[in-house]
């Protein structure tokens, strides 16, 4: 099996998987307790929140360790906009479900929801959020990276906007696709909440973190025994805190992906009739391409009997029943045509060679059998 659906979830690294049984087997007590079993467990998810907030440039009481991804982001969405009570909130098109789906919850609490378009590369520019915030504007929600495409948002040129219109208004970034393989310095950048996920950088599902600026309040989501700072209360997933944290000493050859993403690139654009979804300047870690119309999940079985694991948009969106919106806010002709390899430095240089040998012997033959070319 070739496995390019990274984006979507990663391998265990070996550091991760001695972090968690360590923590599950070993120093199995609850962080909360007293007693030495306890302090022991304590010590290993201080030691963590250190590790995560080291890699953030920020310290260590600014990490709230959640479940993951969509709990980071949904907590500081709705923790946000709850805080402020109403105002109006401003993010994109192109955001991951986990953002976009507490905005149309918010929508039908009454609260003003501007969606910015992408230009056609997927990028949303700085100056295009900065036209549509308001006086009432009380959070800004855009991520770093798409988790379609891979083009990466200019995130840190956003609050310059927001000082002039509504400089009270919160900033938050959704850094799940980022995180480890790029800079993000959210102090530096002015970003006041930063949503991580452990399993996308080769740890475990079941951890992620919210950095929250200091001096910043969010409204709890649910509420419990005051772990986390009352804000994500619930006793900690130790193991996979763990081995997210182990993930994060981790050095990644940023590299070698780009290598093995220009060597996919080359051999896809041997192919006729393919279109390039993602942009140049994009994270290398994500291609997205269109294999004339034939729809996503089309190709995607087909290279998953062939032993490719790829995928059509991002694994959150669920069934896809619909055309990507992603895609589709970008003007891309077929957006239900998208497929999604996504790499890792894990991947090797023969699996590339395969995975371009299996898809010269594939799409010809999906193109005769659907009539799907577009030329």
């Amino acid at each position: 099996m070739i496995y390019l659906d990274n984006s979507a979830t990663t391998r265990p690294s070996h550091a991760a998987m001695t972090a968690f049984y360590m923590a599950a087997e070993t120093e199995y007590g609850n962080p909360s307790s007293v007693h030495r079993a306890g302090t022991a467990a304590a010590q290993i998810l201080k030691k963590a929140r250190m590790t995560v907030a080291e890699k953030l440039h920020t310290e260590s009481g600014n990490i709230i360790f959640t479940s993951g991804g969509t709990m980071a982001d949904n907590l500081a969405v709705q923790g946000a906009v709850s805080l402020k009570r109403g105002g109006s909130v401003v993010t994109t098109a192109i955001e991951h479900p986990a953002v976009k789906s507490v905005c149309h919850a918010l929508e039908q609490k009454g609260i003003r929801v501007t969606y910015v378009l992408p230009d056609q590369n997927g990028v949303v520019q700085a100056e295009s959020i900065g036209a549509a915030l308001t006086s009432d504007t009380v959070l800004v929600s855009c991520m770093h990276v798409n988790n379609e495409t891979g083009a990466i948002q200019p995130i840190e040129k956003m609050k310059d906007y927001m000082q002039a219109v509504c400089p009270d208004a919160l900033l938050h970034a959704d850094c799940v696709q980022s995180f480890g393989k790029l800079p993000v310095l959210p102090e530096a950048w002015g970003i006041d909440l930063v949503s991580i996920s452990g399993h996308k950088i080769h740890g475990l599902r079941g951890a992620g973190a919210l950095y929250v600026r200091k001096g910043v309040t969010l409204s709890p989501l649910i509420y419990g025994g005051g772990q986390e700072r009352d804000i994500c209360p619930g006793t900690e997933n130790l193991p996979a805190i763990a081995a997210m944290a182990a993930a994060c000493e981790e050095v990644r050859d940023t590299e070698k992906v780009k290598y093995l993403s220009m060597r996919l690139l080359r051999g896809i654009l041997e192919l006729e009739d393919v279109y390039i979804n993602s942009p140049k300047e994009g994270l290398p870690h994500i291609l997205n391409v269109s294999f004339g119309t034939v729809p996503a999940e089309v190709v995607t079985n087909a290279l998953s009997v062939a032993g490719v694991c790829v995928s059509a948009g991002s694994a959150c969106a669920g069934p896809r029943s619909e055309k990507s919106y992603v895609l589709r806010s970008m003007g891309v002709p077929s957006p239900d045509s998208g497929v999604r390899f996504s790499l890792s430095d894990t991947n090797t240089e023969a699996e590339i060679d395969e995975t371009v040998r299996i898809l010269k012997e594939t799409i010809p033959m999906l193109y005769m059998a659907l009539g799907g070319r577009r030329k």
